[in-house]
């Protein structure tokens, strides 16, 4: 035997684009009071390295969530966290992105103050 590693293929419904299944319970590692985004950016947000430098900036900032893209060129996303960084999050996703990237709009939805949060941490989901 070679001792290479085997390639498993991934069942078709695990690739499909939709935001991850939500943590069992609230996180507890987010402190005072959170609040919740969703967001769709429309431009050049596709072959970019969007979602990673998403990622990136929600992680610096202590947000969870996730960020996709969708098929028809936009990359959507959730943040949960305390409100000043989701606001600097926001500014980020509407004037920076990825080096690459163009912004064309940011749309947020369903914003505002949150109970909990479902997320665990800021995944890419694929």
């Amino acid at each position: 035997k070679s001792g290479a590693a085997r390639s498993v293929p991934v069942p078709r419904a695990a690739r499909a684009s939709r935001p991850p299944a939500a943590a069992a319970a609230p996180v507890t590692k987010l402190d005072g009071p959170l609040h919740h985004v969703k967001f769709e950016i429309h431009g050049k947000v596709q072959g970019v390295f969007f979602r990673k430098h998403t990622e990136r900036e929600a992680r610096r900032l202590g947000l969870v969530g996730y960020v996709l893209n969708t098929e028809h060129g936009t990359v959507l996303g959730e943040a949960c966290g305390p409100a000043p960084q989701l606001e600097e999050f926001k500014r980020w996703l509407r004037t920076k992105g990825s080096p690459k990237s163009r912004i064309d709009k940011a749309v947020f939805t369903d914003e505002g103050p949150s109970t909990d949060c479902p997320f665990a941490d800021f995944t890419i989901s694929k």
